[in-house]
């Protein structure tokens, strides 16, 4: 039986796949701002590695990067939110560019495999649909 939690995000999917990507980039933009505001694992888990990676910058340009990091987040949410229900041919419509897609075609017809590896937050949800629909693609992942 469906959990209020596994309602709740069905709902957040299908409401997401009605509205366009700038609408999409502004709802998330609100979100990723309270995640700032608040406290949250996310501004926790952010901050962590901020700290991390740019110890050796001020504190005032760190904390600027931690905003722009889960305002960004955001954006994200709600579009893989929308990306899950808009039919393929829109989704394809948001990549610019398809650089290299040629040479995956090329090495297959010449026996070779192709590796593609790619980070999963932002264009793996676009991208990873569009190879499989031409080619073969086998997925691994680390939860």
């Amino acid at each position: 039986m469906p959990t209020m939690k596994g309602y709740l995000v069905r709902a957040f999917i299908h409401t997401a796949g009605m509205f366009n990507l700038r609408t999409l980039h502004f709802f998330g933009a609100l979100t990723g701002r309270a995640l700032y505001r608040l406290p949250s694992r996310a501004r926790a888990v952010s901050r962590v590695n901020i700290n991390r990676c740019f110890a050796d910058r001020d504190a005032a340009y760190r904390e600027k990067l931690l905003r722009q990091s889960l305002v960004e987040l955001g954006k994200w949410l709600f579009e893989l939110a929308a990306i899950w229900r808009w039919p393929r041919r829109k989704r394809e419509l948001l990549v610019a560019s398809r650089d290299g897609f040629d040479a995956i075609g090329e090495s297959r017809g010449q026996g070779k495999g192709v590796m593609l590896i790619a980070p999963h937050y932002g264009n793996w949800e676009l991208v990873g649909p569009i190879v499989a629909a031409g080619h073969p693609l086998t997925v691994m992942y680390e939860p």
